[in-house]
Parts: structure tokens; sequence; C-alpha cells
């Protein structure tokens, strides 16, 4: 009788030992926060997910560069991307990268805990800036336009 993969099925405790996932739950993708996201920055959240392992908060390294390949987009449009993140309150940079030594910036997702530290979720105080009647200040990135108009 042939044997089958090791893996291709649910162990004992419903869990599959060889397939990886990225869990996203519902009380970040249905917050207003998250529906304020552009496209980039949502692919870009998802790759560092993808290389979050449930013990290197604060230590997933990416790069500008990496982040444009990863959302097919410039260095710069990643960058906005990831700033806005930031200002939505998904991730913090843990350390800042060195282009010239070829150091990437790592990350912190705000949903998950930081070795005893329970996470901080500031994307549940994010609330999205109403425009100013007087000012017509907009909650946009710097460098980009209202698309709502």
């Amino acid at each position: 009788m042939a044997s089958k993969k090791k893996g291709s099925r649910a162990n004992a405790t419903g869990r599959n030992e060889t397939e990886r996932f990225i869990m996203l739950t519902r009380n970040i993708y249905s917050h207003h926060a998250w529906l304020a996201l552009s496209n980039v920055s949502v692919r870009i959240y998802l790759e560092i997910r993808r290389r979050y392992n449930g013990a290197n908060n604060g230590e997933i390294s990416l790069s500008y560069r990496e982040a444009s390949a990863v959302a097919h987009c410039s260095p710069a449009t990643a960058g906005r991307a990831l700033a806005e993140l930031g200002l939505h309150g998904f991730i913090r940079e843990s350390t800042k990268g060195i282009y010239t030594v070829r150091k990437a910036s790592t990350w912190i997702l705000t949903s998950e805990k930081i070795g005893e530290n329970p996470p901080t979720k500031d994307w549940y105080q994010w609330q999205p800036k109403t425009k100013h009647s007087d000012s017509g200040e907009t909650n946009c990135i710097p460098g980009e336009t209202d698309r709502r108009k």
C-alpha cells in the first residue's frame, strides 16, 4: 500500500504541518483604518505578515526596494505605502535601514505581541480626518491628491 505524503492532511490537533498561511483577522480587515488603505499598502502589509513567523516581531526585515518589488511599484511609492501603514497604525519601524551599508529597515506588527509585551493595536485609534471647510486640508499622504473630489 502506498504511503501518503507526510503533512498532506491535518494532524490530531487539526493543523497541517506543511502549509503556511497569513492570518488576517476580521477585526483588522473590517476596520475603517484598513478600508482606507491603498492597494499598494495592502500588498506590502501582506508581505510583512508573510515574513512574520510568530517569534520575530520587531525583527521583520523589509527594504523599500523589496517592498517595491512585491507591490510592483517604484521605491518612492513603496516608501509612501509604508508611511501610510505607519500612519494608520498597522506597523511601526523598529530600526531604520541604512542604504549605504545595504541594511534593510525592520518592522513591528502592532497586531502581534513583542516578546512578553501585548499587541498595541494602534489602528484602533486611527480616525479619518475630515476636510476642514476653511483650510481645505485632507488626510492625504504628502504628494497625493484627494481622490474623493
